[in-house]
């Protein structure tokens, strides 16, 4: 699924206490999406990967037609208060 958000994030801001995301089998895609999704958590949002997972990256990518970047795999960078 995609991590895009509809409507205003401004009408559940903080709405979720805290969240850590460990191996996401997920594509990055767009910055906007994560800094909307950021807006929702008023604690702490830790977004753990590694580079190294192969087995993540295996089953990703047969399952899956996209090519982008894998949120298990790489960092999100450029969103503040994003760990």
């Amino acid at each position: 699924k995609s991590l895009a958000l509809d409507g205003d994030p401004s009408e559940h801001l903080g709405i979720i206490d805290n969240v850590i995301l460990f191996g996401l089998p997920a594509e990055i895609g767009s910055l906007d999406a994560w800094k909307r999704l950021r807006m929702l958590v008023a604690g702490r949002f830790i977004h753990c990967y590694s580079k190294n997972d192969w087995v993540l990256r295996f089953v990703y990518r047969s399952t899956s037609l996209t090519i982008g970047d894998i949120a298990g795999l790489n960092p999100i960078e450029e969103v503040h208060g994003l760990e």
